[in-house]
């Protein structure tokens, strides 16, 4: 499977918004499946687009904007990013 995230801001132009919706279709029907967080603007965009084809919306908690998709645990995933960040090397200024 082919996988691309469909995210950007919540006030991109309407203009910007076809296009977005343009390219999701079109991935759709080369088989890519949009993994996106449901959010309004860029995020819904992408989401209209793609109906053509298969869709991963991950949402940060239960019902975000009165929506059904895959839930993630804040908590579970803050720890994971915490563990990740320990093992990097400090940044350098």
């Amino acid at each position: 499977m082919k996988f691309y995230a469909g995210i950007g801001s919540r006030k991109t132009p309407p203009s910007i918004l076809r296009i977005m919706e343009h390219w999701a279709d079109t991935l759709a029907r080369d088989g890519w499946v949009l993994r996106s967080g449901g959010a309004p603007g860029a995020d819904s965009a992408f989401e209209r687009g793609a109906l053509a084809g298969t869709t991963q919306i991950f949402l940060p908690w239960p019902g975000f904007e009165g929506r059904d998709g895959i839930s993630r645990d804040p908590t579970a995933t803050w720890e994971k990013a915490a563990s990740i960040a320990a093992d990097a090397p400090p940044a350098r200024a």
